[in-house]
């Protein structure tokens, strides 16, 4: 699990995914939280969690996990492998240092049609 700044300034600057990932999740089906000493939070919820982390400005960012920002796109690996080697060869990803980082990347364009410039995702001015 990816849990450096950058990926976390990454998770802070996606605010339309983060917004869409709490709208996923209800009051419902709602578990339990675990504080960790590092200023992380797992909150559990149904069969699945989501890290929460502290960004240092006041507020809290959710880290999608690979898989779980692979299940934005598709749930079928070899259609998840063909999307992200296609990303990878028409896209910079001299940024990425993770999968987490690859699999937001290719999540913010297809669904956001944005890129990380290093500070921010801006949008993407021509789609292959």
């Amino acid at each position: 699990m990816d849990t450096s700044k950058e990926y976390i300034l990454q998770c802070e600057k996606a605010v339309k995914l983060q917004e869409d990932i709490l709208k996923s999740v209800s009051v419902d089906g709602f578990v339990a939280t675990v504080n960790y000493p590092d200023s992380k939070v797992m909150l559990f919820y149904k069969d699945d969690y989501y890290t929460l982390v502290d960004t240092g400005h006041g507020n809290s960012v959710i880290l999608p996990t690979q898989d779980q920002l692979q299940a934005m796109i598709t749930s079928d690996w070899r259609k998840a492998l063909a999307l992200i080697s296609a990303y990878a060869k028409h896209f910079d990803t001299s940024h990425v240092t993770s999968m987490e980082q690859l699999w937001l990347a290719y999540v913010m364009f297809d669904k956001y049609r944005k890129q990380w410039d290093g500070a921010d995702w801006t949008p993407i001015k021509e789609v292959i």
